[in-house]
Order: structure tokens, then sequence, then C-alpha cells
């Protein structure tokens, strides 16, 4: 660490931005950050392993959260079929409180970031359980797999720039 150097925001957790927790978490740190410097008697050593153990507190789980999230979405949109016997990712989870209410409990929570990832496990079992059953959260409207890959082997359309004047 040098003394004085302090990272934060994307610098240390960058999250996938559909849920939209950057700037939250990037503010979050921001806030601490202060707090931290605000004790002026404090050796600046002691600041920054004070600062990175709240870090590793309270933003590591959600950098964790979005790191699984994204592997397990980038083998489904590859195909493969969500794997009822590992851990159920937060977005199936989330996704799944629309099939079952029960979940809102907790994914309520954990969507404004009021709890963190860890208030899923409360609810991973049931999650776990409708996906057993056959359910699977749909994937949004857009060309399917096959259709993006032949409209990304067409050339490129060309489009004639209108000066601006």
């Amino acid at each position: 660490m040098a003394a004085g150097v302090f990272f934060a925001g994307d610098t240390v957790s960058t999250t996938n931005p559909t849920a939209g927790r950057g700037i939250s978490l990037g503010l979050r740190q921001a806030g601490a950050l202060l707090a931290a410097l605000a004790q002026r008697d404090a050796d600046p050593q002691d600041t920054a392993e004070r600062f990175d153990a709240w870090c590793v507190a309270n933003i590591r789980p959600w950098y964790e959260d979005h790191a699984y999230w994204d592997a397990t979405l980038l083998r489904r949109l590859a195909g493969e079929d969500i794997d009822t016997e590992a851990r159920i990712p937060s977005d199936v989870i989330c996704a799944a409180a629309e099939a079952d209410p029960a979940l809102w409990p907790a994914v309520g929570p954990f969507m404004s970031m009021q709890a963190p990832p860890a208030v899923l496990d409360s609810v991973a079992d049931r999650a776990r359980a409708l996906l057993r059953s056959g359910w699977r959260p749909a994937f949004a409207d857009g060309p399917s797999r096959d259709e993006l890959a032949a409209a990304l082997a067409e050339p490129r359309l060309r489009r004639e720039l209108v000066p601006l004047t």
C-alpha cells in the first residue's frame, strides 16, 4: 500500500452493470473512506488497513456475487442448463421471486442493497426446488443465438454521415 493512495469504486470492484450497483458501491466506499480520513489523528497506515478491511467485509461480497453471476450467465448463454446441485446464482434467485413470492422477503432487501448477497442463502433451497420442478428464468426478448450469429456474420451496413452544420 502506498501512503495516501486509496482505491475505490470500479478500481476494486467492477460489477455487472445490468444490476446497477456500481455507483451505489462506489458511494458506500467513498463514505467509508471519508469517515476513516476524518479521524485526523489516526496513523495513515492504520487508516488504509481499516478501509481495506471495511472493503473486504462490505464490498467484496457484492463483487464475488457478480463474478459468480457472470460466470454462470455465460454458461447459460452458451446453452448450458442451470446446475441445480451448485450454488444458485443471485440473478436466478431474483427471477425466481416472480414465480414464488415467498422468496421476496430475502430478494427485496438484496435487490435494494439493504442486505448483502448472503441474505439469499436463506431462500436458495426454495429457488433450487423451483428449478428442479422445471422452471427456468426467461431470457429478455431479442434475437435467438442463431439469429444474432447470422446478423454478426452479415457485412456491415454503411450509413451516410450527415454533416452537422
